[in-house]
């Protein structure tokens, strides 16, 4: 995250990778839609909130006619940038948490003008916390290569706790899944640690 950060402010945009590659497993088994996904979205889809994940690029800050701040919130994700107004409420309450550069989860009304989804934000969290408590279960996909002790330590370190882990890996033209025999707490910061970890190839909860 750090490095990603760095390159974020000497270039303007993420090189090696994304912040919310991570997470990719976890937003999409919890219904979190990506920017590429907004422009087929359907009236009927804008009937209820959206959720969708995203860091900050850029914020524009306006006062409206009744003295009130709002903001133009320009964001990213791993399949690219959206934008959403911010009215004054919610700019006041997330204005550390997006000048943090943290990934957010943003709760959102949309509405379709012009062929074109406008957004507007009702909440925003950061990821860490509003994926904590919802991460189950992991299948973690490995190659021959994988550092399996690496992945072992990175696992133990959040404990024990109710989440299930399996390990599967190809032996002899075969796909083998080994689970693990103990329950773990599972914690989101977890998943960036064990996707980084050379020879893992896929993780999903399930």
């Amino acid at each position: 995250m750090e490095r990603l950060t760095q390159e974020f402010d000497a270039i303007g945009f993420y090189l090696s990778a994304h912040p919310l590659d991570a997470y990719a497993a976890t937003l999409e088994s919890q219904g979190v839609i990506k920017a590429q996904d907004l422009e087929s979205l359907t009236p009927g889809d804008c009937q209820k909130p959206l959720r969708m994940a995203g860091t900050m690029v850029s914020k524009r800050e306006r006062i409206g006619k009744n003295g009130n701040k709002y903001a133009f919130v320009a964001l990213s994700d791993a399949t690219g940038a959206y934008e959403a107004v911010v009215f004054s409420e919610v700019l006041a309450a997330s204005r550390e948490l997006m000048e943090s550069g943290q990934p957010m989860l943003i709760t959102l009304e949309g509405r379709i003008e012009d062929d074109q989804v406008r957004l507007l934000a009702n909440k925003m969290t950061p990821l860490d916390e509003a994926v904590a408590a919802r991460l189950d279960n992991l299948r973690i996909q490995v190659n021959d290569g994988a550092p399996v002790e690496e992945i072992k330590e990175i696992i133990d370190a959040d404990g024990r706790g109710n989440g299930r882990i399996l390990l599967v890996a190809r032996a002899n033209g075969h796909e083998v899944e080994v689970a693990l025999p103990d329950r773990y707490a599972i914690s989101s910061t977890t998943l960036g640690r064990i996707k980084d970890v050379p020879g893992v190839t896929d993780i999903r909860q399930f």
